[in-house]
């Protein structure tokens, strides 16, 4: 994790000027017809031509890194393109060799015996306006690109190494040592006056958490991630979202639980003024991959990372306390000046107004000191558990999104869930490897499972939307009796619509593909026949929900509102 602030910077004695980033400049411009261009920061120097960004690492020791040699800057870039090739293959190319001098270098060809002076990571270009952060600050995000973002986060977190090189990394020391160290930092800054009560939450969250971070270790939540996932540090390439721009330099930073390279991403949606982004980002995350387990320690690293960025943003006229705090260099040829600078409650508490929710509307620079404020508010409001009811057609997954997108829940979906007791995909089809999924002893376990995940999320501290037909009195009254086993609020949305409707939604489901449920014509008719009416020790806790017409936000607030 960074969190270091450097003492000093500077060239070891025995190297020269630094000067060979526009001396590359210069000889490309020199040869060239179209502008080369020049970005600098403490570390590094990035020389863009029309298509394509060389990096360059200078020769500079700071308390977290060293490049002070040629042997260990051609280490780091071969260790960059490793790293970044994992996520964003088609972005970084490869290691290209400096020759020349100092004065006068040249790009060295594969296979060249010219002495190389130095090293550089070769990058295909990608244009102003295509960074996360650029396109949410200008409205231009949507959630199927962060849901396609969320599922490669999900695989690459799935695949990545963790095999855990040092027993020091994303130990509980290590974590809270962190966040200290920050904390400490933000001592020379206005943000001072709040120190005493940042300190005693994450001294409390600490102490209750270290158990869990052992645990998450032990389990192999601790792999080799990205480090720096912040919104400036993922890009729209090749009608892609793509993160780039991984730790290459210090192991600890990268080696971290998945859930604090996901935290950063969710956080730095909801500093923009996003809410509904970071939490459908989330959701899509753990439909994919499954780590409801990892919510308890979520909100920790989000105020963390929060903690961070309000850092780099108080002291946005140092670039490297920025880049030790947190900003890493690779993109700032593309970053915006922003980036650079960078209780007890009948319904759900909402991050951000409901208007702003519904207008989907982003901050023009993030606001990481009113993130942290919600953050730690969100700490304290009190989860509840609502069950979404209805025929196969009826919207429940449509209004299961909703509250996510608008009061934080966390979805429980049962479609997904019961295809990765197969081994499935949320989006694989059962029948093409011959499985029957859908026997009773199926639907008994996926209750079940779904029974025990909501129990997990809610003692994480965070509502729960189940999203499952509910036809039957046996189902709901498990979930009832789990709410009132944890005290929790509970409620139940029942998702109505004409028959000719929910046919014509299940043919067009069916038609488009790509969606979890299964269910056709034929169990909509089988599901008419048996399903089970509300009892009378139900229907207090119940709703109505018409999805003949698109459910607004003011709509389901109201249905919240007025439950016991």
């Amino acid at each position: 994790m960074p969190h270091s602030a450097p003492t000093s910077i500077g060239p070891s004695p025995s190297q020269p000027p630094l000067a060979l980033g526009p001396a590359l400049q210069r000889q490309l411009q020199a040869g060239s017809a179209e502008s080369v261009e020049l970005i600098e920061t403490h570390i590094s120097w990035v020389v863009l031509t029309a298509s394509h960004a060389y990096k360059l690492k200078k020769p500079v020791r700071l308390p977290f890194l060293d490049f002070t040699e040629l042997a260990q800057r051609r280490r780091y870039c071969e260790e960059e393109l490793r790293l970044n090739q994992r996520l964003a293959p088609a972005l970084y190319l490869d290691v290209v060799a400096i020759g020349g001098t100092a004065d006068a270098p040249v790009l060295l060809e594969p296979g060249s015996t010219e002495p190389a002076i130095d090293y550089a990571v070769r990058m295909r270009r990608f244009g102003v306006g295509a960074l996360l952060a650029e396109r949410v600050m200008t409205g231009r995000a949507n959630v199927a690109e962060l849901r396609d973002l969320a599922r490669d986060l999900a695989d690459f977190h799935g695949a990545a190494d963790t095999s855990v090189p040092d027993a020091g990394y994303a130990s509980p020391a290590q974590i809270e040592g962190a966040v200290g160290d920050v904390l400490t930092q933000l001592e020379s800054t206005p943000h001072r006056v709040r120190l005493a009560a940042w300190r005693d939450w994450v001294r409390a969250e600490a102490r209750a958490l270290a158990p869990c971070w052992r645990l998450r270790r032990a389990q192999g939540f601790v792999r080799e991630g990205h480090g720096d996932l912040h919104l400036a540090n993922v890009v729209w390439f090749q009608d892609r979202l793509q993160a780039f721009d991984c730790l290459e330099f210090q192991p600890a930073f990268r080696w971290l639980d998945v859930m604090n390279d996901i935290g950063f991403l969710t956080m730095d949606l909801r500093a923009h003024g996003r809410p509904d982004l970071a939490a459908g980002l989330l959701d899509d995350y753990l439909q994919y991959g499954g780590d409801y387990g990892g919510l308890r320690v979520l909100r920790f690293y989000e105020v963390y990372r929060a903690l961070v960025r309000l850092l780099v943003a108080a002291l946005r006229g140092d670039p490297v306390v920025a880049e030790a705090a947190g900003g890493g260099d690779h993109a700032q040829a593309a970053k915006p000046r922003s980036q650079e600078d960078p209780t007890d409650a009948p319904v759900p508490r909402a991050a951000s107004s409901a208007a702003q929710l519904a207008g989907g509307t982003a901050r023009r620079r993030p606001d990481y000191r009113l993130c942290l404020d919600e953050l730690l508010r969100q700490d304290a409001t009190a989860p509840r558990l609502v069950l979404t009811q209805g025929l196969s057609g009826s919207g429940k997954s449509t209004v299961a999104r909703q509250l996510v997108e608008q009061f934080g829940m966390i979805r429980l979906r049962s479609d997904v869930e019961r295809k990765r007791m197969f081994g499935l995909a949320p989006e694989q089809a059962s029948r093409v490897d011959g499985l029957d999924i859908y026997t009773p002893e199926a639907t008994r376990q996926t209750f079940g499972r779904l029974e025990a995940l909501a129990e997990t999320v809610l003692a994480a501290g965070y509502p729960v939307v189940v999203d499952a037909t509910f036809l039957r009195r046996d189902e709901r009254r498990r979930f009832q009796a789990l709410a009132r086993r944890l005290g929790v609020a509970y409620a139940i949305l029942q998702c109505e619509a004409g028959l000719d409707t929910l046919r014509a939604r299940i043919r067009r489901r069916a038609a488009r593909g790509g969606d979890p449920s299964e269910a056709d014509e034929a169990v909509l008719e089988r599901q008419l026949q048996w399903r089970e009416a509300l009892g009378d020790d139900e229907r207090p806790w119940a709703r109505r929900i018409s999805t003949a017409t698109p459910v607004t936000a003011e709509a389901l607030a109201a249905a919240l509102a007025s439950l016991p």
